[in-house]
């Protein structure tokens, strides 16, 4: 301080009188107000002893009061708590782990409050649903109540309609079981294929196609199975394999029980044969090759919908024959199928 007053000391020698004065009386209105403020700052518990510092006795009353509420906050018990929580948080959260826990926690807080908040609402428009379903449901119940007397007519009246008409029909009272149609008929029993086409409407017919069936069923299942070994052998004679059975070669002209044709095999000679078959019934029936092929499966694999038959009658023999044929092949190729389940 003495070294910067030396300066403006001589500073002042330098500059005229007037501007001099005036010099002078700036510098002791700052001098003086730098030892006001020094005298506030050291003198902090007594009042000050100058009038020009009351902006500083003000500030540090300010400062006292501040000081006396934060010390009576933290002597209070709750702020302290309150503190030390809002304090372990601050700690917690500083951690990636605990930001994340105080996120999901965060997020749980507000799926309750949101929850809480709209369930009200939800549960009003679930209600309002409830009672326009219901008023629906009666409003429809009501009405189909009201029309089931002329439905149930009119379904009685549909219902009896078929046997009316079969029962006046010129065709069912005149129905010609020629000798080709009852050979179909009986080659459909016997296979178990069982179109439904051509049916026995009298009793002693029903009484006979139950006694036929039991007769020629169990034939049938005998023919085609072996019938399906001799193809398989016929069929091994031109395949031409050496299979070693017991140590020995069988010769390729040698005819064997154990021979296995393979699956694939068999199951292509099917398929070429029913491939064959749905091309020769688009020449006997006015069938694309689509329906024809659908016709030659249903019939091979016995399933017999019925929804497909043949109508012409002099090709019912030719039928016949092909769809015994057809039944070979396919016990021929159950026969390598069986063979490598039991393998397995």
């Amino acid at each position: 301080m003495s070294v910067r007053l030396k300066n403006q000391a001589s500073f002042l020698r330098i500059v005229p009188e007037k501007e001099r004065a005036l010099l002078e009386q700036f510098r002791n209105n700052i001098l003086t107000s730098i030892i006001e403020s020094e005298n506030c700052q050291t003198d902090s518990d007594n009042k000050p002893q100058r009038s020009g510092c009351c902006r500083c006795s003000r500030k540090r009353n300010q400062q006292n009061s501040s000081k006396k509420t934060c010390s009576s906050c933290l002597e209070n018990p709750c702020c302290k708590k309150f503190q030390d929580f809002i304090s372990s948080i601050y700690n917690i959260v500083q951690s990636n782990v605990g930001l994340l826990l105080f996120l999901i926690i965060y997020a749980c807080l507000g799926a309750l409050l949101f929850s809480y908040l709209e369930s009200t609402e939800d549960a009003n428009k679930r209600n309002e649903l409830s009672l326009a379903r219901r008023w629906f449901l009666t409003n429809m119940e009501n009405i189909f109540h009201a029309a089931s007397t002329l439905l149930k007519q009119y379904e009685d009246y549909v219902g009896k309609l078929p046997a009316q008409i079969t029962k006046y029909s010129t065709s069912s009272v005149m129905k010609e079981w020629s000798f080709f149609e009852s050979l179909f008929f009986c080659g459909t029993v016997v296979t178990t294929i069982g179109y439904g086409n051509v049916t026995p409407v009298t009793m002693y017919g029903r009484i006979a196609t139950m006694i036929y069936g039991c007769f020629g069923i169990p034939l049938c299942l005998i023919f085609l199975s072996k019938t399906g070994k001799n193809l398989t052998k016929i069929i091994k004679y031109f395949w031409n394999v050496n299979d070693e059975i017991d140590d020995e070669i069988v010769l390729p002209y040698a005819v064997d029980d154990n021979f296995n044709l393979p699956p694939i095999v068999a199951l292509a000679i099917a398929f070429v044969y029913i491939f064959f078959g749905a091309f020769i019934y688009t020449r006997w029936e006015n069938w694309d090759y689509l329906e024809s092929f659908y016709f030659t499966f249903i019939s091979l694999s016995t399933i017999g919908f019925g929804d497909v038959t043949p109508d012409h009658p002099k090709f019912f023999l030719a039928s016949f024959v092909y769809i015994l044929m057809g039944l070979s092949l396919i016990a021929m190729v159950g026969l390598p199928i069986g063979w490598l389940i039991g393998w397995h």
